[in-house]
């Protein structure tokens, strides 16, 4: 999102599917929420994995802490508890049909972005630059930055369209693939 406004005359559409806080105005609310989450079960998870880091041959020095990050956000965002999930069970992730390579979190970018101290109103700022249309995609379960959430931060770029994924929640794209990829595929195709 802080691309499109730094660069408008790059991008010639752009998807954010679901992006966490865009404006300074709502960090504090996701780190309240975090904060709120962290109860025993925050802990039992926690614990074992920092564990498990002193077992590692991390490539870099910042393994340990996206293995750490990329464990605790998965037990967060995995939970229907955390209202990024359908609370009904019979949603569930689809396993792509294609090799996918390791992955790493990246705790070091969202530090940047959502740590606390975080500046983010150079997105705001510059947002308006981007005069293109923004596809904004939801999730109908996530009852946390879905639906409601986008409506609100997508008014910070003057051209935008909002699609709500039915049967998935944050993680659509596993959870509904068939309907994400159909509404990306189906916006980039148009010429319009």
């Amino acid at each position: 999102a802080g691309y499109l406004g730094q660069y408008p005359e790059l991008v010639t559409k752009a998807v954010l599917a679901e992006p966490g806080e865009l404006t300074n105005s709502s960090p504090t609310a996701l780190q309240k929420r975090q904060a709120a989450a962290r109860d025993i079960r925050y802990y039992r998870v926690l614990i074992p994995t920092i564990f498990e880091t002193f077992h590692m041959e991390p490539p870099d020095a910042d393994a340990r802490m996206d293995y750490i990050f990329g464990r605790m956000s998965q037990a967060f965002v995995g939970s229907a508890a955390s209202s990024y999930r359908c609370a009904d069970a019979s949603v569930t992730e689809v396993t792509p049909d294609v090799p996918v390579p390791p992955s790493r979190f990246g705790a070091t970018a969202f530090n940047a972005i959502f740590g606390e101290g975080a500046d983010l109103s150079a997105i705001a700022a510059n947002a308006g630059n981007y005069t293109n249309e923004v596809l904004f995609i939801a999730s109908e379960c996530n009852n946390f930055i879905g639906e409601a959430f986008q409506r609100r931060q997508m008014t910070i770029f003057p051209n935008t369209q909002l699609v709500v994924v039915p049967n998935a929640g944050h993680n659509m794209i596993t959870e509904n693939p068939v309907d994400t990829l159909r509404v990306v595929r189906d916006y980039l195709a148009d010429e319009s």
